[in-house]
């Protein structure tokens, strides 16, 4: 595990725009939901996603994975495929000839498939199941469980879950192994149709459609509701499902609004840890819970929206009928748009405004310098900047609100046709179709260029426009060649971070500047919008559909990419209290634990920080993008329900990047930030009711999350109940 680092000369982006990102999660490897990519429709039932990585089969049968390349993930194999399944760490996917393919992760074996040709597989978390063509079904990988240790027969489904599968037999009846801790390979008696293996429960529709689970149930996770159903999926702590009249039904954990579906007719559904994300009729995707990596943000299938806009780290659209939608961070309010019917929406830096159908306008989100306190009257068109917003009234001319330390809220007189705030300037098109640009102007981007323009767009540093006879000219900063246009004929252009994107002619898209994340390499297709961001893109093609590609720093783009890491948790013996408390016993099985770089959590004699007490304890955190989970399951017993802790907090990062929880089945009972200001410079004792428990069996859960740079560590030591 990497040690903490010197505090970094960093500066975290402020004008980094965050746009759409398509959240999709199946335990299991069993019917994942459909989902846009790039031009090319991913095939029903060929998404799959993995812990940080999801995979999918293109329409052409390619293959393309996306997100975490540990191990290889995003290099998947050449050639056609016709099924696919990502497992935690590694994949497997059938090609066209029925042989099967696999990459990843290979520590037990789980990436090297047998011979023969498959009809399914199924990738678990350490292992792997398929179901050859004659129908007998084989497994490799991980084995101390059983969960590789199939039965004979012929089979017709199979679902690798965490350290158990269950399969269809060809006379329909259910058979699982592996694991039985919570009796989650104790399937009913009876036939079935589908069934989907969870982390500690499974769940299969009946011949007659209705619905059976079993297993875990501390949630109701596995207390289905009455009625048919075409589709289930189990995850860790609930459960959702597909009503034979195409409505959702979802149940158990509900922390996070995951067992609160949306109502509509769905023809697909992937339940995530905390989330979940569905494939309405129309084809357009919905997903709700959890949003705390992006996870739950709207899909980039036919969303019918008229125009989207996306700010520092939330995007807003407004659907065919009128009506606003926004997704991403809401620290401010920013993505809570009000109700009524609107005609255009801009968001700024950590704010938004957007013009009513009758003309006046609404601004809501961080207010700093007056910026969401727009003024009366009507307007014809409005655009945020990073501190300050710029609208043009109804009488053509120019208004202005919000910071002006560099005249950027001070425009010049006259009527305009179109405004276009960057990041501390703005240029407008005046009624003759000349350019008057003001604010900052350190690299020229506040001088424009003679002549008669169609439509402007200004950037951070530059700024490029559409001249009348379809060229495109830029001018301001040009150190990574944003400012220099390809020569041709263009429709629109757009002017990002330092990168610009234009949709030429025939409808392709044209991107020069900076590409360090492939933010100026455009799909193919045609486009009727482009948006150029700081370090990524997105566009809406000719057939309604929305794209991204570009950086996913905070989880905001690359239109096919999952975030939230499908993490089944295991339990340890549901009768245990905390056992190795003060983890003198090293690494045996008192704890499960769980890092996203396969870090080992419980640590001897650690050369930073000494143990509380003793020469073992556990260190949480301490890389890059990591979630570090270490948990068992405890009887809180009457009498000895506070939770005693003690806890070392060592960090670089700003507040709000680091968090550490403690989480009581699946719901989150204490955070803590974890940042230089919070940093103990020693031992802290940390105590925590847990009364409402007391005798109940429960999974206790010390957590850390990490984002993208500047480390945090937490360590943990000496953990005990006593009496309140």
């Amino acid at each position: 595990m990497k040690a903490r680092s010197p505090l970094k000369n960093l500066i975290r982006a402020t004008f980094v725009l965050l746009t759409v990102l398509i959240v999709t999660a199946t335990p299991g490897g069993s019917l994942p939901v459909t989902a846009k990519a790039d031009d090319t429709w991913l095939l029903p039932e060929t998404l799959s996603a993995g812990h940080y990585y999801t995979c999918g089969i293109q329409s052409n049968g390619t293959l393309a994975c996306w997100g975490s390349d540990a191990f290889g993930l995003s290099a998947p194999p050449s050639g056609t495929f016709i099924q696919v399944s990502a497992g935690a760490f590694h994949a497997c996917a059938i090609d066209s000839d029925g042989t099967l393919a696999c990459w990843g992760n290979n520590g037990d074996g789980q990436a090297t498939p047998p011979g023969g040709t498959f009809a399914q597989v199924s990738a678990g978390r350490y292992h792997t199941c398929g179901i050859q063509s004659s129908g007998s079904l084989t497994c490799w990988g991980k084995n101390d469980y059983s969960q590789s240790s199939p039965p004979s027969g012929t089979f017709t489904l199979v679902s690798a879950g965490y350290d158990h599968t269950c399969a269809i037999q060809s006379n329909g009846t259910l058979a699982c192994w592996g694991r039985d801790n919570s009796g989650q390979s104790t399937p009913p008696a009876g036939t079935f149709t589908q069934v989907s293996a969870g982390g500690w429960h499974t769940c299969g529709i009946q011949s007659d459609g209705t619905l059976a689970c079993w297993g875990l149930n501390t949630s109701s996770q596995s207390t289905p509701p009455a009625g048919t159903f075409t589709l289930v999926n189990a995850d860790g702590w609930h459960t959702c499902g597909i009503r034979s009249d195409g409505s959702l039904a979802c149940w158990g954990s509900d922390v996070y609004g995951q067992s609160t579906p949306p109502a509509g007719t769905f023809t697909q559904l992937s339940a995530g840890a905390e989330h979940n994300c569905g494939l309405q009729s129309d084809g357009t995707l919905a997903c709700w819970g959890s949003d705390n990596y992006g996870q739950s943000t709207p899909p980039s299938g036919v969303f019918g929206r008229a125009q989207v806009s996306a700010g520092c780290d939330h995007t807003c659209a407004i659907q065919s009928g009128g009506s606003l939608t926004c997704w991403g961070r809401n620290n401010y309010g920013q993505s809570s748009p009000p109700s009524g019917t609107f005609t255009l929406v801009s968001t700024g830096g950590w704010h938004t405004c957007a013009l009513n159908s009758n003309g006046t306008l609404a601004c809501w989100g961080d207010n700093t310098y007056g910026k969401s306190t727009p003024p009366a009257g009507t307007f014809t068109l409005v655009s945020s900047g990073s501190l300050h917003t710029c609208a043009i009234q109804s009488d053509g001319t120019l208004t202005c609100w919000g910071e002006n330390t560099l005249g950027q809220a001070t425009p010049p007189s006259g009527t305009f046709t179109q405004v276009s705030g960057g990041g501390v300037h703005n240029c407008a098109i005046n009624s003759d179709g000349t350019l008057a640009c003001w604010g900052h102007n350190d690299y020229g981007q506040s001088t424009p260029p003679a002549g008669t323009f169609a439509q402007l767009s200004a950037g951070v540093y530059h700024t490029c426009g559409l001249q009348s006879d379809g060229t495109v000219a830029c001018w301001g900063h040009n150190t990574y060649g944003q400012s220099t246009p390809p020569t041709g004929a263009f429709t629109q252009v757009s002017a990002g971070g330092s990168h610009t994107c234009a949709i030429q002619n025939n409808g392709t898209l044209a991107c020069w500047g900076r590409n360090t994340e492939g933010q100026s390499s455009p799909p193919s297709g045609t486009f009727t919008l482009v948006s150029a961001g700081n370090y990524h893109t997105c566009g809406v093609k000719s057939d309604g559909s929305f794209l991204c590609w570009g950086s996913d720093d905070f989880g905001q783009v690359w239109a096919f990419k999952t975030f939230q890491p499908l993490i089944i948790n295991e339990y340890s013996s549901p009768t245990d209290p905390i056992l190795n408390g003060d983890f003198e016993n090293g690494q045996d099985d008192s704890w499960d634990e769980y890092s996203t770089h396969g870090w080992d959590l419980i640590k001897e004699d650690w050369v930073q920080v000494p143990a509380h007490s003793g020469s073992w304890m556990a260190q949480l955190g301490g890389d890059f993008d990591d979630i570090s989970e270490l948990w068992q399951s405890v009887f809180v017993t009457p009498g000895l329900s506070t939770l005693h802790y003690w806890y070392w907090i060592g960090s670089d990062d700003y507040c709000g990047y680091d968090f550490f929880r403690i989480k009581v089945d699946g719901t989150t009972l204490e955070t803590k930030e974890l940042c230089d200001p919070n940093n103990t410079y020693g031992w802290v004792e940390g105590t925590l009711d847990l009364s409402t428990f007391t005798g109940l069996t429960v999974s206790l859960m010390f957590e850390v999350t990490t984002d993208s740079s500047l480390n945090s560590n937490f360590y943990l030591d000496d953990v005990s109940f006593s009496a309140p």
